[in-house]
């Protein structure tokens, strides 16, 4: 007899309290029982069978629900995710690699406002994804003043005439000189650009470095 079939008649046995059903040893009367009544360890066999499928269908949806979790933690990281609707107005236009005539991967990157109104360059923040990974070189501001005593990281400067006054305004550029070697040929680079009131992207460009 299977030993779920034999622990479960106990814990029956022990309910009802009653230990004088079975003369001799808890054994012979469990083959007796077995023997009499089979039916009894098939319903139970059935009922330890539901309690397995029910348990795994569990752990099977608790999978499930982490999966999505860690999709949805990997978004911002994913900028292929998000909607491809996501107009391109702040556009790179160049990448160049090279100072002087030398190649030192100088990763000075310059973008355009391509739409048709100006936008506040203090209400504006940008990401940049290099191969579709975030880097850390967040740019907070594209107000000129501003951003000289904001905390930037990997970004030895920015300017042009999108940064020189309050308004980013169609067809003005902005140039940012991100860190050597932040780009090299071939890499796909997204800049995303955010206002920061309603934390709402607001443009979004690829371009092939």
């Amino acid at each position: 007899m299977d030993q779920s079939v034999s622990l479960r008649i106990r814990e029956i046995v022990r309910e009802n309290k009653d230990t004088s059903l079975f003369p001799g040893s808890f054994d012979k009367y469990l083959i007796g029982i077995k023997k009499d009544h089979p039916y009894l360890s098939k319903n139970i066999l059935r009922e330890h069978d539901g309690g397995s499928y029910m348990i795994a269908t569990l752990l099977i949806l608790a999978l499930v629900v982490l999966a999505a979790l860690l999709v949805l933690l990997m978004m911002p990281q994913m900028p292929f995710l998000y909607d491809p609707t996501i107009p391109a107005i702040f556009k790179i236009i160049t990448i160049n690699h090279d100072d002087n005539g030398v190649r030192t991967f100088a990763s000075y990157v310059v973008v355009i406002n391509t739409g048709a109104v100006g936008f506040r360059n203090r209400n504006l923040e940008a990401e940049t994804y290099r191969n579709g990974v975030r880097l850390d070189c967040r740019i907070p501001t594209f107000h000129g003043g501003d951003y000289v005593s904001t905390h930037h990281f990997k970004i030895e400067k920015m300017g042009g005439p999108g940064t020189c006054k309050d308004m980013w305004d169609p067809n003005e550029m902005v140039f940012i000189d991100y860190a050597d070697k932040t780009f090299r040929p071939g890499d796909i680079v997204t800049f995303e650009v955010y206002d920061k009131l309603s934390g709402q992207i607001i443009s979004r460009h690829t371009y092939k470095a």
